[in-house]
């Protein structure tokens, strides 16, 4: 009899083992020919002789038809008349064959004692998980099916984004507490399925509120039975970027918030309020980000709750600090079994909580309940459910939507296998079979594997990678092995965010020093912030610092002002002691004259930069120690206007008038020279000097300067004015006086 086998997909690498069903050896050949004997005038075979076949994929050998040759003939002469094959049997359990493709979902529960029932959990799909081209367009075919192959699961998909990542929230029936194994399935590509999400199925554990705060405008909705949307929104940005896809962006402020009146159903006692949050205006004082009778809030190192109903009214929890734009997970818990606790959990872990009669009371009713009022950034996933969860809950919850104990096998596809048995006669049969088979890691040594490929461990999912410029970035890739081999290839390099959060110092290399600018730029150094900011090093980019320069003397009367511009701001306010006046700047650097001033007199200026509704102060390099600019740290700089001349008096002799002036270059003060103008019909400041006076004619610290002028006419007036200069420039005062020589001057005399 031949036997062939004909399998969809190729045939490669795919083995073959035939059993004959007669007790004879096994055949490896692709398309075999195997003789059946006789035993004397007819053919007697066994009742329990077979002929079949199992199609070995090299992840395993599951056993794939099952076919008994039936209705042999009793003479010797002739065989076999007819080969009938039993309908094959897949041996993998596989759901609804309409659906021709599935994965598994694997979770890792192994650290929690408790076993979690009814749990929604996130799903995340996106192009390396799934193949986008084998589901419908919106997601329409996906379903879940527990690990006893059967019971289907209710589902919701949060969002759709064939582009990027995919959110579904799916209600496990039980996740197996010390497991890492326990699993469900996801089943598509069935283009013909209709939707098949039941969202109020999912959130039907004691949930009462659930926002995941997609909507594009309006009201909130609510994923439970409940229908509590919001029903008041003020100071919302709508779809912002989430934690998971979209979430609500609230502007700082008292009366900025997302409000839902007074139900009863959100009054239960025990609760447990759930929250992601992304603050941006994190300070040392706290900022309220929901509440109703009780009011929870957020500051730079922890949390409080203020309560109506509670002695002493605020409670603090502090001891883990709060950074801005950085996101969180903090459940509330409130309960009044055991020791009359409220709970704080952050980031899946137990951060404060309070016993005794230091506890909120419940309250009969109230006005409102809201997220917001003082905060300011972006919020995500609200949840209200009545009773206490359990910490371990909490912890899986966070793991789960970080992902962290979520893994997801490759896809399983399926393939026809076509079995044919011909006798010499030419007599046939056939059967046509759809075989599943599940792509299952397996050891390759000496293959070239990597060994994170071999069973059971899956790729490692994530790395920090040590680049050139000295820093750390983070890089992920899928779990599976594709090729049953190769682990992926790593991903470029996530945003600075991520790198930031996952990859620590690790010397030689450091972590990256900012995350809210305009990107990584690893060519050049961690991250860019925008123009006018630098890294503040916790991750954020604050306003760059600007140095005041100089303050200069232009004469008796200006000081000329000198600044780095700061690279976000244009408009400048400038103190000089208590006056604050304000200037544009919008090329670097900055200059500015102040003018009207007093000679000889210092005078202080701090600068301060407007970028937005804040700004900083300047930064100085000198004086020794330089002075740090920031919002709140002034850092002065003195000037001192030019002295001008004094003390002017002239002395008249014969022939000849002595001018005499105090000396400014005195007290260690240096650098004054004095231009001297002279006439005859009055004083002037104008033209070129008559005389230049320099240092070397009248010394420092000699006093008074003196100088003889033998170029006089007897009884002529002669007009003088001295005026000082420093620094090339002359100040705007002089002093004045005239006189006249007294020797007498005959009629007829003349000058030789």
């Amino acid at each position: 009899v031949q036997f062939t086998s004909f399998v969809s997909d190729g045939t490669e690498p795919y083995n073959y083992d035939w059993n004959f069903g007669d007790e004879t050896a096994h055949s490896a050949l692709t398309n075999p020919t195997h003789n059946y004997q006789t035993g004397g005038t007819s053919l007697a075979p066994p009742a329990s002789r077979l002929a079949g076949v199992s199609v070995e994929n090299q992840n395993q050998q599951p056993t794939i038809f099952k076919s008994f040759f039936k209705n042999i003939l009793s003479t010797i002469e002739k065989i076999i008349s007819r080969l009938p094959l039993e309908k094959a049997e897949a041996q993998t359990g596989w759901w609804n064959s309409s659906w021709l493709y599935r994965q598994k979902i694997t979770f890792n529960n192994s650290s929690s004692s408790e076993n979690l029932d009814n749990f929604p959990v996130l799903v995340k799909l996106n192009s390396s998980r799934v193949n986008y081209n084998q589901t419908q367009n919106s997601g329409q075919d996906i379903r879940f099916i527990d690990d006893n192959g059967s019971t289907i699961l209710a589902h919701e998909i949060e969002q759709w984004n064939e582009s990027g990542d995919s959110y579904v929230w799916v209600k496990v029936l039980r996740i197996n507490k010390n497991s890492n194994t326990d699993y469900i399935w996801l089943y598509y590509g069935n283009l013909s399925a209709s939707d098949g999400q039941n969202k109020t199925a999912v959130w039907s554990n004691n949930y009462r509120l659930v926002w995941h705060l997609n909507d594009s405008a309006g009201h909130f909705k609510n994923s439970t039975s409940l229908n509590l949307d919001s029903t008041a929104e003020t100071g919302i940005a709508y779809q912002s970027a989430g934690q998971l896809g979209y979430g609500a962006a609230i502007t700082a402020g008292q009366n900025n918030y997302i409000t839902r009146t007074d139900s009863g159903f959100l009054r239960n006692d025990p609760y447990t309020w759930e929250l992601w949050y992304k603050p941006t205006n994190i300070s040392a004082t706290a900022k309220q980000i929901w509440g109703e009778s009780v009011r929870y809030s957020i500051k730079n190192n922890g949390f409080t709750y203020f309560s109506t109903n509670t002695s002493p009214q605020s409670l603090n929890y502090t001891g883990a600090s709060h950074v801005n734009n950085t996101w969180y997970y903090t459940a509330f818990i409130k309960t009044d079994s055991g020791n009359n606790r409220a709970k704080i959990y952050r980031n899946g872990a137990l951060y404060g909580e309070q016993g005794g009669s230091d506890k909120p009371t419940p309250v009969s009713a109230w006005t409102w309940w809201r997220v917001g009022g003082g905060f300011g950034g972006t919020v995500d996933e609200v949840r209200v459910s009545a009773g206490a969860r359990s910490a371990d809950w909490i912890a899986f919850q966070y793991c789960n939507i970080m992902q962290t104990c979520t893994s997801y096998s490759a896809p399983q596809t399926d393939y026809t296998v076509i079995l044919t048995a011909r006798d010499a006669a030419s007599n046939t049969d056939q059967s046509i079979q759809t075989v599943h088979l599940d792509p299952v890691a397996y050891g390759c040594a000496g293959l070239g594997c990597e060994p994170a490929c071999y069973t059971p461990l899956p790729c490692s999912t994530s790395q920090c990678d040590n680049n050139a410029n000295g820093f750390r970035y983070l890089q992920t890739r899928a779990s599976i092995c594709p090729d049953n081999c190769h682990c992926p290839a790593w991903s470029a390099y996530q945003s600075c965010q991520s790198s930031f959060n996952n990859c620590l110092d690790a010397s030689p290399y450091r972590r990256v020093e900012c995350y809210t600018g305009a990107g990584c730029d690893t060519a050049v150094n961690v991250c860019t912030c925008a123009v006018g900011y630098a890294p503040n090093g916790a991750g954020g980019c604050d306003l760059r610092e600007f140095t005041f320069y100089e303050t200069k003397p232009l004469g008796s009367t200006q000081l000329s002002l000198k600044w780095q511009k700061q690279g976000a701001a244009s408009s400048y306010s400038i103190t000089r002691n208590s006056v604050t006046f304000d200037v544009a700047c919008t090329t670097d650097p900055c200059f500015y004259t102040d003018t009207g001033l007093t000679a000889g007199t210092t005078y202080t200026y701090y600068i301060f930069a407007h970028v937005g509704g804040s700004g900083i102060y300047n930064s100085t390099v000198n004086p020794n120690p330089a002075c740090g600019g920031s919002p709140s740290n002034i850092c002065p700089l003195a000037g001192t206007t030019d002295s001008v001349v004094s003390g002017l008096t002239i002395t008249p002799t014969c022939g000849q008038l002595e001018l005499k002036w105090n000396n400014l270059n005195v007290g260690g003060v240096t650098g004054y020279v004095y231009n001297i103008r002279k006439s005859t019909t009055d004083y002037t400041t104008a033209g070129v000097p008559w005389l230049v006076i320099t240092p070397t004619e009248c010394a420092n610290n000699m006093t008074p300067c003196t100088y003889q002028d033998k170029e006089v006419l007897p009884q002529v007036d002669y007009y003088y004015t001295i005026v000082s200069e420093k620094d090339g420039v002359e100040s705007l005062d002089h002093a004045e006086a005239k006189a006249k020589s007294y020797c007498y001057q005959a009629p007829g005399w003349e000058e030789r």
